[in-house]
């Protein structure tokens, strides 16, 4: 069997180019003070399709990370801030405080997102846990 396109047969043609763009730079730092842990993040995202009236979307995230335990304690916090362009930007921080001892263990974690667009918004959250072996 023998197939056989023509061009004469094509009435249209239409053709899209869409260019994406990822670039991330991470940065660790560990044990300068012992048993800590420092990690950096710049993240840049960006996108086009050609021929469009829309301009370049591009998004850059920064984000600073920490880990550090002394004997019983240990200790986690993040923030990250998203700069979304035009569209909105966001800011995200966590932390959370962990101690364990024989019989008794105790955990904090707080939660912090704010959204700046037109209208900003908060959102807060706080856990407290507490536990004992008998």
């Amino acid at each position: 069997m023998k197939r056989e396109d023509r061009l004469d047969d094509v009435r249209s043609f239409e053709r899209v180019i869409t260019l994406n763009e990822n670039t991330r730079l991470n940065l660790i730092v560990s044990d300068i003070i012992e048993d800590l842990k420092v990690e950096g993040q710049v993240e840049r995202k960006a996108s086009d399709t050609e021929g469009d009236t829309d301009p370049v979307l591009v998004d850059v995230s920064y984000s600073l990370k920490l880990d550090w335990k002394v004997s019983a304690v240990s200790l986690s916090s993040s923030v990250k801030y998203n700069d979304k362009g035009d569209t909105y930007d966001d800011l995200n921080f966590s932390t959370k405080v962990d101690w364990k001892g024989d019989l008794v263990n105790v955990s904090g974690e707080y939660q912090f997102t704010k959204v700046y667009s037109e209208e900003i918004e908060e959102n807060r959250k706080l856990n407290l846990k507490f536990s004992m072996k008998f």
